[in-house]
């Protein structure tokens, strides 16, 4: 496992994950919430650019439990996939998740709270790493009446501010079509500096879009993206 990097600024991790304020269908499901989310430390050794994409069952105490990987990319300078070892950012991905904590899906029709899978991506990117990022796995398993969005293409990565020195994970929260593109972005974990240009890039990414039942459905998904200011080269 890498070890933890002496961070200076942090590249954020993308996290898809549903978020309570949209309904995956009409009287159905309100999909769950983060309400507790921590930092995330960025690897010792790897690319500057990698995706960890994972799903995650949201329990009715809304805690973390169940979770799988679904893909992980790195990325090299050409924009092929990185063939070394990603462990550290995979661990360090799950790690997180599991201190994290959602406000648990609601079954409207009852009002009580249901266990659902949500989908959750980190993608971690060092400053100045311009590297195009592989598209994602899209394969999801169908272990319920709801599948959470998955991230499918995380273009354009998001660009460092010349003038920032800024450090941690900016997690937001995406409202996600029928269509699978970003209808609305909210910011869950501040870093004031990298807020904006996180926002911005997001807002252009594409994700295939929740289910219910079979069918697409608008829903939400969270990002969280880990700045690391300091170059490293493995």
């Amino acid at each position: 496992m890498n070890g933890l990097l002496r961070q200076s600024a942090s590249t954020v991790l993308i996290l898809s994950a549903t978020v309570a304020v949209a309904m995956v269908a009409p009287g159905q499901l309100t999909p769950p919430a983060p309400v507790e989310v921590t930092d995330v430390p960025f690897p010792t050794v790897g690319p500057a650019t990698v995706a960890v994409s994972l799903l995650a069952t949201i329990g009715v105490d809304g805690r973390v439990s169940d979770i799988q990987p679904v893909d992980t990319a790195g990325s090299t300078p050409r924009g092929d996939r990185y063939a070394g070892t990603l462990v550290g950012y995979e661990q360090n991905s799950l790690d997180a998740l599991k201190r994290w904590k959602f406000a648990p899906a609601i079954d409207s029709s009852t009002q009580k709270p249901v266990p659902v899978p949500a989908s959750v991506t980190f993608l971690y990117q060092r400053q100045m790493g311009l590297e195009e990022l592989p598209t994602l796995n899209k394969d999801r398993p169908a272990r319920s009446d709801y599948v959470p969005p998955m991230l499918r293409e995380a273009r354009p990565l998001p660009q460092y501010p010349w003038n920032s020195v800024g450090v941690g994970a900016v997690v937001l929260v995406l409202e996600v079509r029928e269509d699978g593109s970003v209808a609305e972005v909210k910011n869950i974990r501040s870093v004031p500096s990298l807020d904006e240009p996180s926002s911005n890039a997001v807002k252009n990414w594409l994700f295939v879009p929740a289910r219910y039942l079979g069918k697409p459905v608008r829903s939400t998904a969270t990002v969280a993206i880990v700045y690391l200011y300091r170059i490293n080269i493995d």
